[in-house]
């Protein structure tokens, strides 16, 4: 019985560990991307939830990319912040033939006193994020990236 308990648990932790791997991880056209250093903390008396992350991209075929504009929408779903916020950045980010460039990003939910939310619960954000930008030869790039984050940070693989 212990045994069928143990294979079982490990069963189950296995496929939780790949869930995360498959909505933390990818690719997209010539970027294979992760997320690493998550993180994320609690202030209740302060009713303040901070979720932080860093996207990672590594260049895959050989080529320079040179990225000008990145918009995300972060979804939350919480009890105290349903629904989504767009934001786009203007910039020049150039990313090195298998080279790599690291994105940090920090998700804050907010509970004022008197406002009558519901207590804070973890986060588990979730981005759409589009970078677009050009190729070495000024050729279009457009790389889309989906990332659906763990309430608990710590069952991400460390990169």
């Amino acid at each position: 019985v212990r045994f069928l308990l143990a294979v079982l648990l490990g069963g189950v932790i296995a496929g939780c560990a790949g869930y995360w791997q498959a909505h933390t991880e990818g690719t997209s056209g010539p970027i294979a991307w992760s997320i690493a250093d998550a993180r994320s903390a609690a202030d209740r008396v302060g009713e303040r939830y901070v979720y932080a992350f860093v996207l990672v991209l590594h260049e895959t075929q050989g080529t320079p990319l040179t990225f000008t504009t990145m918009t995300y929408t972060v979804y939350s779903g919480t009890a105290t912040n349903s629904g989504s916020d767009e934001q786009t950045i203007q910039g020049t980010w150039k990313l090195r033939a298998h080279g790599t460039l690291r994105f940090p990003f920090t998700y804050t939910v907010t509970c004022p006193e008197g406002s009558g939310c519901i207590k804070l619960e973890p986060l588990a954000p979730t981005y759409h994020i589009v970078l677009t930008g050009t190729e070495s030869q000024d050729k279009p790039l457009r790389v889309i990236i989906d990332t659906k984050l763990p309430p608990d940070p710590s069952v991400l693989r460390k990169h």
